[in-house]
């Protein structure tokens, strides 16, 4: 009888320290009988995700399945069955759950197998949640930051350049056209250098936001360093609609502005290309978008031109119809060959 007090004592003290880490673990925790789907969880696996466990009532493996992303679910149970299987000891997914707000928290969601039948197969499964949101929270804001420019907010290079390949790819699937408008500021350094850097970087967050307002919402906007921008029209049909934009970016930017008590005046010069038979790819989209932007440049400043083969180094010729100043142009000739 002194034993079994003994024993029992001991398993009351294994019981209440196995509680207190997980409550100072602040875990949610979770068994499931495999063949029947019933579970159990305690109270901080409910709290998790805003609700208590009489409001989850009744219980089952289903409650899991409600409120966890179908994305997720997917892969989780993948990564079920490879515990399954034997390929891994444990269990360990990254899952979204649907909280009662209706945001989605982040949880870490980790298990074992506790008891298999004479077969090999699982009967019972006992693990864990953790919220994990604050981190994936600052996990986003860290990836947001290594793909945004830090004073426009717009996309930077590397994200630009990651889009555009995205896109293309996507273009040539519906068999649609893919445009890419570069644009350089006219007269930049001069702001610069009579009115301060300050002056400057308000300059290129009014750019931006100029460039943003006329573009749709699944263009592209980056800045690609200095004045120097870039947009990609993905899914177009007709290639010279990429005119309408242009030009109307033009007559904006050309305004002339107060900033910081300084009349501001600059200008905007674009390049603009497009996958040749559909067919591009990222360097060579961007190579002939530069090329037309240079023409551009060398053809006046202060308006866009399309790439075609051949120079312009000015406009007094059959290109002249795809170079645009002030006034809108409609190429005649095919600007994808």
């Amino acid at each position: 009888e002194t034993m079994l007090k003994d024993a029992n004592s001991q398993l009351g003290e294994e019981r209440q320290r196995l509680n207190e880490i997980i409550w100072g673990t602040n875990a949610g925790t979770w068994e499931w009988n495999i063949q029947t789907g019933e579970t159990r969880f305690n109270e901080r696996w409910a709290d998790i995700i805003g609700y208590t466990l009489e409001e989850l009532a009744p219980i089952s493996i289903e409650t899991w399945m409600a409120y966890c992303h179908p994305e997720d679910f997917e892969k989780s149970g993948a990564l079920l069955q490879s515990t399954f299987n034997g390929d891994t000891d444990y269990y360990e997914c990254e899952c979204r759950m649907r909280h009662k707000d209706g945001s989605w928290v982040w949880v870490l969601d980790r298990g074992k197998v506790v008891e298999w039948d004479e077969d090999g197969n699982p009967l019972r499964m006992s693990g864990t949640h953790a919220d994990i949101t604050p981190s994936k929270t600052v996990e986003a804001e860290i990836r947001r930051l290594a793909q945004t420019d830090h004073l426009t907010g717009l996309s930077n290079r590397h994200q630009f350049t990651s889009m555009l390949s995205q896109i293309i790819h996507i273009n040539k699937r519906f068999e649609k056209n893919i445009v890419l408008l570069l644009l350089d500021l006219d007269r930049f350094k001069s702001v610069n250098d009579s009115y301060g850097h300050p002056v400057g970087d308000k300059l290129l967050i009014e750019v931006a936001e100029i460039i943003k307002r006329n573009c749709r919402e699944a263009d592209v906007v980056a800045r690609l360093g200095g004045d120097e921008f870039a947009v990609v029209l993905p899914l177009m049909e007709d290639v010279r609609d990429a005119a309408l934009p242009a030009q109307r970016i033009i007559e904006e930017v050309s305004r002339p502005r107060i900033i910081d008590g300084n009349e501001v005046h600059v200008g905007i010069s674009i390049g603009i290309s497009t996958c040749g038979d559909r067919t591009g790819d990222p360097d060579s989209i961007y190579r002939d978008a530069d090329k037309a932007l240079y023409r551009a440049k060398n053809c006046g400043r202060n308006r866009y031109c399309f790439y075609v083969e051949g120079d312009c180094n000015e406009c007094n010729s059959i290109d002249r119809e795809l170079c645009g100043r002030n006034t809108l142009h409609s190429p005649t000739k095919s600007v994808a060959e």
